[in-house]
């Protein structure tokens, strides 16, 4: 009876980090309004929905580049540590669906127009990319770049949970988490 105990929380626990989570990353532009969405799906169920409206001018805290420059120094110092965890992370996601919509306006017609010469090259460049879509759409008569983004990824947290846990016993890369913390 005590090892069915333990043996449920765990087994739930081991399902979770198995299982690969979908998050899904939707940013609209529309004039001055920015909107950002961020949703996380586990087996197609809605488990987190945050929208994000678009940030006004900070007010208070002046930047201070002292503690940016201590960040860096540690940073450099668990460079080894900190590429190791990024190749995990990037190495657990799997690119599901990228989907760019982008109205191209400028004050004058040839800016437009190399801009969207610039959009369009990249978007040639995706084509042969699979659930890639980047489409263009020049407003010679507008001024604004307004657009959609719609950005859908599958990850499996277990490998970069354990590269973490197994980061954590080295002194560089637990000073830099600390200098992280130092942001917040």
């Amino acid at each position: 009876m005590k090892f069915l105990i333990l043996a449920v929380p765990l087994g739930l626990l081991a399902a979770l980090l198995i299982s690969p989570y979908t998050l899904v990353i939707r940013g609209t532009k529309k004039g001055q309004n920015m909107d950002f969405r961020l949703q996380i799906l586990l087996w197609r169920l809605g488990i987190f929905r945050k929208k994000f409206k678009g940030a006004d001018k900070e007010k208070g805290e002046e930047f201070e580049f002292k503690r940016l420059i201590e960040l860096a120094r540690r940073a450099l110092i668990a460079r080894r540590d900190i590429m190791d965890l990024a190749g995990s992370v990037l190495s657990s996601i799997n690119l599901q669906r990228l989907e760019l919509t982008v109205d191209v306006g400028s004050d004058d017609v040839a800016g437009t127009a190399e801009l969207s010469g610039y959009l369009w090259t990249i978007s040639a460049l995706t084509a042969g990319v699979r659930n890639v879509e980047i489409m263009v759409r020049p407003d010679f008569s507008g001024d604004e770049v307004n657009g959609v983004l719609e950005l859908s990824l599958r990850v499996t947290p277990l490998k970069p949970l354990l590269t973490f846990l197994m980061l954590l016993r080295r002194r560089t890369f637990r000073e830099f988490i600390s200098g992280l913390r130092s942001f917040s």
